[in-house]
């Protein structure tokens, strides 16, 4: 009976020792998997990209008008070699002018320079004003437009029949030219004719004295 005891305590002492070493094993593996686990890694590396950056916009500008042209001058139409009549014109005010005849004329001038940095189409309106108050006058009036760029010589359009699309580039000097003049008729005027005295001869006046605007120049930007 001792014996068989003895056996039995011996095989369970085995038993323990196994499962020790087994566990022992076990944490051993455990504790090998989690270091080389932990440890473990790919190679990596890393670089930045400057995004950094400034954007200005462009500019589509006009300058101010030069004023040192904005006076009306005399002028003479010389189609037909017509007399310089300037002596004989009264001038009533800055912008009234009286007595004048076939041939006789004004003109102003205005320098304005396109001051934007990119390329633009420029377009231009004429005050219906204009049209409506010459209609039975009999005299002319006519608005006109140059473009030098850099000294030299672009070209010149009648703004009041202005079309298609003109092109403006930094720095142009564009030159209008409003002309108001008495034009002279192939079957000639007829002045006091079958009239009693001259304060019955038919006078022909164009009063544009409250017009400030003849025309307008727009600048725009050009569509790609």
């Amino acid at each position: 009976m001792e014996n068989k005891d003895n056996q039995k305590n011996e095989t369970i002492g085995v038993k323990k020792k196994g499962n020790r070493r087994y566990s022992m094993l076990l944490l051993a593996l455990l504790f090998i998997g989690t270091a080389t686990y932990g440890t473990y890694a790919y190679f990596t590396d890393s670089t930045s990209v400057d995004g950094s950056i400034k954007l200005t916009t462009g500019t589509v500008s006009f300058g101010d008008l030069n004023k040192d042209f904005s006076e009306w001058t005399y002028g003479v139409v010389d189609k037909y070699n017509a007399v310089n009549n300037f002596k004989n014109v009264v001038k009533e005010s800055e912008n009234s002018f009286s007595n004048l005849q076939s041939g006789d004329g004004y003109q102003k001038v205005y320098n304005v320079k396109y001051e934007g940095s990119l390329p633009a189409s420029i377009k231009s309106e004429v005050s219906p004003n204009i049209s409506t108050a010459i209609n039975d006058s009999g005299f002319d009036y006519v608005i006109s437009y140059s473009i030098t760029r850099a000294d030299k010589y672009i070209g010149g359009k009648n703004l009041s029949s202005l079309d298609g699309t003109i092109i403006v580039e930094p720095n142009d000097v564009i030159t209008i030219t409003l002309t108001v003049s008495v034009p002279f008729k192939e079957d000639g005027e007829k002045y006091g004719e079958g009239k009693l005295n001259t304060s019955d001869v038919t006078k022909s006046t164009l009063d544009l004295s409250e017009l400030e605007n003849a025309a307008t120049l727009t600048v725009n930007q050009l569509k790609k």
